[in-house]
């Protein structure tokens, strides 16, 4: 079904069960954060209760400091995640159960952990200093596997012709000059006077190659920082042992939307061509010192190929449901 009807029938099943998400202001017993009596803290606090009940999602301080990390981060996350097209929503609703009882299988490697929102800080150029935040994070702790996952729900049906980037990334001391030739992706997408453009006019999801691309320098400069670097951060005390990190892409597939999803999975393709020239390996296990294999995802991941199967144990029904997830085989 279209996307613009897949969200209305979304908000129809609600409205039939009498289930509402929209958030007011108002206390609650959310106790994450700096100060529980901001503004934007009583709203967490609000959204968190009304979409456990809806989701019949079970309270717990795991439960809510993951919330919190979806909302409260970068992204500003809490002042949209109450949309029924949210992208936060939908990882969160669908990886919030990951866990030892319930392990996700993808690509055939296992799961048994999630973190939402890692934040992974780019080295400086200059006097800028971005910042990337990964929407989703699986862990096998066991083995010490990682995938990182950036997740889009409907905002790859707005594509553009051309898109604005930042001279961090592009121009004569740019950082895609590191990991792109002439800073071109395949043979349509290039970037030329501070912009990503289509060499046939053919609008694409320009932001998603851009976001892949900022995460991948996210994740090198992590896995290269010294010990002493400014721009290490806090967020990977955790990972920064891990053997393997694997970085991906997962989308909302819409019916009748498919010549979307095909434009995008080629523009992705070719990011995964581009960047896989780049030799991030050879330059980071120097020294004797620990560092993680990073490898891209080939393909596009879409939500209905990963929650199906043995999967869509992680999901409740309620969730399953409202996503119309589990039904491909």
């Amino acid at each position: 079904m279209k996307a613009l009807k897949f969200i209305k029938n979304m908000h129809e099943r609600m409205s039939r069960a009498g289930i509402s998400i929209v958030s007011q202001t108002g206390d609650g017993p959310f106790f994450i954060g700096d100060d529980s009596s901001t503004f934007r803290d009583k709203i967490v606090a609000e959204q968190y209760e009304r979409i456990c009940k809806a989701f019949n999602l079970t309270d717990s301080d795991q439960m809510r400091k993951m919330f919190h990390d979806v909302t409260c981060g970068e992204g500003n996350e809490w002042m949209t995640i109450n949309q029924l097209n949210s992208s936060a929503l939908l990882s969160f609703l669908c990886f919030c159960g990951v866990g030892n009882e319930h392990r996700i299988l993808i690509d055939g490697q296992d799961y048994n952990a999630v973190r939402f929102e890692l934040r992974s800080d780019l080295k400086p150029c200059g006097r800028r200093h971005p910042v990337s935040n990964m929407d989703v994070v699986l862990l096998n702790t066991d083995i010490k596997k990682a995938l990182f996952l950036e997740s889009k729900f409907t905002e790859y049906l707005k594509p553009s012709k051309q898109l604005k980037v930042s001279s961090y990334y592009s121009g004569p001391k740019g950082r895609y000059k590191e990991l792109l030739s002439n800073e071109e992706i395949g043979d349509n997408i290039f970037c030329k006077n501070g912009f990503w453009q289509t060499r046939n006019q053919e609008k694409v999801y320009l932001e998603g190659i851009k976001q892949m691309i900022c995460h991948y320098l996210g994740i090198m400069d992590q896995v290269t920082a010294p010990d002493d670097a400014k721009w290490k951060s806090k967020d990977w005390e955790d990972i920064k042992n891990y053997d393997e990190i694997k970085l991906g892409e997962i989308v909302f597939k819409f019916d009748n939307c498919k010549d979307a999803f095909k434009s995008y999975s080629t523009a992705y393709n070719s990011l995964y061509k581009a960047l896989n020239t780049y030799k991030l390996n050879t330059d980071i296990n120097d020294e004797g010192k620990h560092k993680p294999t990073v490898t891209l995802r080939d393909k596009l991941l879409s939500y209905q190929e990963v929650f199906s199967g043995s999967n869509i144990n992680v999901l409740n029904d309620i969730v399953g449901s409202f996503y119309c997830l589990g039904n491909e085989a």
